[in-house]
């Protein structure tokens, strides 16, 4: 069974007497929980799949809301006599197969320990002109998610002093707004407070 948490922000009364009620869903992840090493040349990938509920209609929007226990491995610049932490840089993905839109995201780690990263909306690239691109594609549920994290790289004259950047995810979602239109018996005042006894 699908779970999923719902907040709703805004309901628009539309003329087929249905509503469309705005809501933000927080869509599972599992495929992306867990531990990531980066070396300086190798990033960590993993994917997950995207199942949206089926009540679902239109995408308006998309993000991620990561938690993660980051360490971001040091490095010793004997120039300067300095150590150095080095960033995580975390990039996502959705491709959307029918036209080959990219929807890209990308997400930085920048603090020792536990970390939420509230990551803003995916950007569309590779649409042709006079082309709008949309996240419905998504509805389909046979959608995946990519995400690669890849490790800062250093700087020449410094030398690893402590191990390879990693981040172990605890918790991801796909943090969507989407259209879910909810019925109506008429689209008299008393079928608007009648929604909310």
């Amino acid at each position: 069974m699908r779970k999923f948490a719902v907040i709703i922000f805004g309901i628009v009364l539309t003329s087929n007497a249905a509503f469309a009620v705005v809501q933000e869903l927080l869509i599972p992840l599992p495929g992306l929980i867990g531990y990531y090493e980066m070396t300086r040349f190798e990033p960590s990938l993993k994917t997950s799949a995207v199942l949206v509920p089926s009540d679902v209609t239109h995408i308006l929007n998309a993000g991620i809301r990561m938690v993660g226990n980051a360490s971001l491995g040091t490095v010793y610049c004997p120039n300067d006599d300095v150590f150095e932490d080095l960033i995580i840089e975390m990039s996502m993905g959705l491709v959307d197969l029918t036209n080959g839109i990219s929807w890209l995201n990308s997400a930085l780690f920048v603090e020792n320990g536990i970390s939420t990263e509230e990551i803003g909306a995916f950007v569309a690239f590779g649409a042709v002109e006079g082309y709008i691109p949309t996240l419905d594609f998504l509805l389909s549920g046979t959608e995946e998610i990519w995400v690669n994290a890849k490790g800062q790289m250093g700087f020449p004259e410094c030398g690893w002093h402590d191990s390879y950047q990693t981040i172990d995810v605890t918790e991801v979602y796909m943090v969507l707004t989407v259209d879910i239109p909810t019925p109506v018996e008429g689209n008299s005042w008393s079928s608007l407070k009648a929604l909310y006894r």
